[in-house]
């Protein structure tokens, strides 16, 4: 393809303005189906370079249906790309979010624990679960399109983010609504697990925080809300590295459960302890994205590269004035 759309810059992007190594760094993807890309080119035989974006290779059905995505035979009949082109790994791609959600964090926890508590909680059985329920809801907000102004709702009824301005709020909004998009196909979900674990980590460590608002709204409302309640001592439970048992045994103390109920009702509970788990999630998903300085993290990008630049040029400088100079300048 001749254009990818850069989540960190918010504008699209042409394959020959793009260099190698730069769709990992300003997390360039497709215009339409929101996968990950990156650079090829293509040596002619008039001795020119074609250049473009290519997807990485599907693993599912859905994958292949985007319409820009190049074909197996297609490539053949276009011949090889550059061994370049072949270095630059979903990988790297990846780690450019899930480092930024992590530095966005370091000030409430320290980069490596953060990372630590993720990881272990993302091995965890239990995870599936909570994996499940925070991409579904994801994916039925944007089918829906209501994922623009749940985030927004989200954002603003933040208090870490009280003081913010009306134009840092909707660009903000912007930015991890784009995000969000992007996270959810088959080639990036594993940045949206991330993100959820993020989210579960943060709540757990909070548990007492939550609890305490969740009693103020039961005071303030006068209606006895366990299910937010359940919720958050199951995600503490699943944190702290309960096993499975254990946190089946959080469930029945908290919401009261026993085996004499009808099946039915049981059903409901567990669908309402669901609920009330994705309710708890979504918010500081958007909330951790929020935090995010996209606009900063896509400067420090342009700055690496323009600096980078400005050094070769110099360098380049250098070697001229040296080559063509009678009086070579001295290198001490």
């Amino acid at each position: 393809m001749k254009y990818g759309y850069s989540l960190l810059l918010r504008e699209f992007v042409t394959a020959e303005e793009v260099q190698f190594g730069d769709c990992e760094q300003f997390q360039i993807s497709c215009p339409i189906c929101r996968e990950p890309v990156y650079k090829k080119t293509r040596e002619r035989q008039d001795g020119l370079t074609t250049h473009f974006l290519s997807h990485y290779r599907a693993e599912t059905e859905e994958e292949k249906d985007c319409e820009n995505r190049v074909t197996s035979a297609m490539v053949g009949k276009f011949g090889d790309f550059s061994a370049e082109g072949r270095e630059q790994t979903l990988k790297k791609f990846i780690a450019v979010m899930t480092e930024a959600i992590l530095d966005s964090q370091a000030h409430i926890i320290p980069k490596q624990e953060h990372r630590k508590l993720i990881e272990r909680l993302m091995s965890r059985e239990i995870f599936k679960d909570f994996s499940s329920y925070g991409k579904h809801c994801v994916e039925l907000m944007i089918n829906n399109g209501q994922l623009e102004n749940f985030v927004k709702l989200s954002i603003a009824g933040s208090k870490d983010f009280a003081k913010e301005s009306e134009f840092w709020h909707r660009r903000q909004t912007s930015y991890v609504v784009d995000v969000l998009l992007h996270m959810n196909t088959a080639r990036t979900s594993r940045s949206l697990d991330f993100l959820i674990a993020a989210a579960i980590v943060n709540l757990g460590r909070n548990a007492k925080n939550f609890r305490r608002e969740r009693a103020g709204d039961e005071v303030t409302t006068g209606e006895k809300r366990y299910l937010p309640m359940a919720a958050i001592d199951i995600i503490e439970a699943a944190v702290s590295g309960k096993s499975k048992t254990a946190i089946q045994n959080v469930i029945l103390r908290s919401t009261g459960l026993n085996s004499g109920k009808p099946k039915e009702e049981v059903d409901a509970i567990f669908g309402g302890i669901r609920n009330a788990i994705v309710s708890e999630l979504i918010g500081p998903m958007c909330g951790i994205l929020a935090s995010v300085p996209f606009v900063d993290l896509a400067t420090r990008k342009h700055s690496t590269r323009d600096e980078f630049d400005k050094g070769m040029e110099g360098l380049i400088e250098f070697i001229q004035s040296f080559l063509l100079s009678d009086n070579p300048p001295s290198v001490h």
